[in-house]
């Protein structure tokens, strides 16, 4: 998939789909970020699609905590804007290529944030096959392995998050823990992010360990 400045599409929905796909296909996550509206009908007049690692994260001073959160985040990078006429038609008017980090080899395009999701056709599939009596857990076996060839289909990040209430229910009950491990689960993308996140869990792993509980 490609995008030119000139190129028009029909709504918000297909101007990201667009630039998904670009992201996908280059190997960067893609995210939703500035948006000008029109002061008479308050309906969008522009909006810009970044890389998900474009720009800087504010800190705020909000106390200090147990661990700090890892910033993957790189200054500047790629970005697509599009301009929206008085019919509702969304064309790209620039778009800025460049990018100032390592990118994702096409066998790992599915792992950044972006992309880590299944389409509709994915799911009526499995909806199928579960009508057709084949087990949720079998269906989802399937459904990773048609989706994502190259992978292979362990735990999901639902059952380790529902395994943990029964197995660390008591680190569970401290918040930084919690927050820990739900971006140690959902939001690191790269080998260093989860060794980051998961150095720190063991860390607090071991100030609990005299209480009976361990990760």
């Amino acid at each position: 998939m490609k995008i030119w400045v000139g190129i028009v599409v029909s709504n918000s929905d297909e101007a990201y789909e667009l630039c998904n796909g670009y992201a996908y296909r280059v190997g960067f996550s893609v995210r939703k970020c500035q948006q000008r509206y029109k002061a008479s009908t308050k309906s969008i007049q522009m909006k810009r699609f970044f890389c998900a690692k474009v720009g800087y994260k504010e800190k705020p001073n909000s106390g200090v905590k147990v661990y700090s959160k890892i910033d993957i985040r790189t200054g500047y990078g790629t970005l697509v804007q599009f301009d929206v006429d008085g019919n509702g038609m969304w064309t790209v008017t620039k778009h800025v290529k460049e990018h100032n980090h390592e990118l994702c080899s096409f066998g790992k395009s599915h792992l950044p944030r972006s992309h880590r999701r299944v389409g509709n056709n994915h799911l009526e599939y499995l909806k199928d096959m579960k009508k057709s009596g084949v087990a949720l857990a079998d269906a989802m076996a399937t459904a990773i392995s048609i989706v994502f060839p190259t992978s292979r289909h362990h735990i999901c990040i639902w059952h380790i998050g529902e395994n943990s209430k029964k197995h660390i229910k008591a680190l569970r009950n401290h918040n930084d823990f919690l927050d820990m491990f739900n971006c140690l689960l959902k939001y690191t993308e790269t080998e260093a992010e989860f060794e980051f996140y998961w150095t720190s869990l063991e860390v607090m792993n071991l100030q609990h360990r005299n209480n009976g509980y361990s990760i």
